[in-house]
């Protein structure tokens, strides 16, 4: 029998690791994870000349699901046209099931983590250091003084998408600090940092939302134009490749050689 790379966490494959949650989530969907395993080995085989490897996996997955979303949207369209409800019940279980895979909760483990050495900086197939590219954009962002700071960084994209936002800005960077101040026993530090931001960023588009509901209930056109900006400029960041930067990578590679 072949072995896979998703077998064994002390042996590297070639291809990044489906993450374990998504796996177990597609179980009964074999054409999914079969999907997301070429999409992984895409990332592999065309490399981002500017884009960390571990960054350019999880948009390769991310863009996996958002197909998978659309088709089951589409699946649960047809379905609802025909009136037929079995159908459409399974349509439905089918479009949440993709929904939920969305979230980064839902990937759970950290086999993808552990394949590009994080929370380490050891890198597989025999890789003992990152590519020429990578290193290159760690130097550049990492801060000249050859330091790294206190806690992590908010992204670079977050911050452009938040800059009118300063409360908002404070509660990310609170919730990137928890990461390094509560550290886990089991999950990487980088893993924890974007969940905590993830969490975050739930909480506050949360809020958008809520406000723009108030706002369209309320009648106010001053209100309402004000709710609408904010969901249009604040909306975007409920997406990680609009998180953009590698500031937050550079800062937890840094940190890794300090303790190593």
């Amino acid at each position: 029998m072949t072995q896979t790379n998703d077998s064994s966490p002390d042996s590297v494959g070639k291809r990044p690791p489906v993450p374990q949650g998504l796996r177990e989530s597609f179980k009964d969907y074999p054409d999914h994870i079969a999907r997301l395993e070429s999409a992984l080995q895409e990332s592999v085989d065309k490399p981002s000349p500017i884009t960390p490897p571990l960054e350019f996996a999880i948009w390769a997955i991310e863009g996996c699901i958002d197909t998978f979303i659309d088709e089951s949207r589409e699946k649960l369209r047809i379905a609802e046209q025909t009136g037929d409800q079995e159908a459409i019940a399974l349509a439905r279980s089918t479009h949440l099931l993709m929904l939920h895979s969305a979230a980064k909760g839902a990937w759970k483990g950290q086999n993808l983590m552990d394949y590009f050495g994080f929370p380490s900086s050891k890198y597989p197939n025999g890789q003992s250091q990152r590519t020429a590219q990578d290193v290159q954009m760690t130097q550049e962002n990492s801060p000249s003084s050859g330091s790294i700071g206190e806690y992590p960084p908010v992204p670079e994209g977050l911050q452009k998408i938040f800059q009118e936002y300063p409360e908002y800005m404070d509660r990310l960077k609170s919730a990137i600090k928890e990461s390094v101040d509560s550290p886990s026993l089991v999950t990487p530090p980088l893993e924890i940092a974007i969940w905590n931001l993830e969490d975050c960023l739930d909480s506050i588009l949360g809020e958008v939302n809520r406000e723009l509901r108030e706002a369209e209930e309320d009648g106010d056109p001053v209100k309402l134009e004000a709710a609408e900006k904010k969901r249009r400029q604040l909306g975007p960041a409920g997406f990680s490749h609009n998180w953009k930067g590698s500031n937050m990578f550079a800062y937890f590679e840094a940190r890794g050689n300090r303790q190593s």
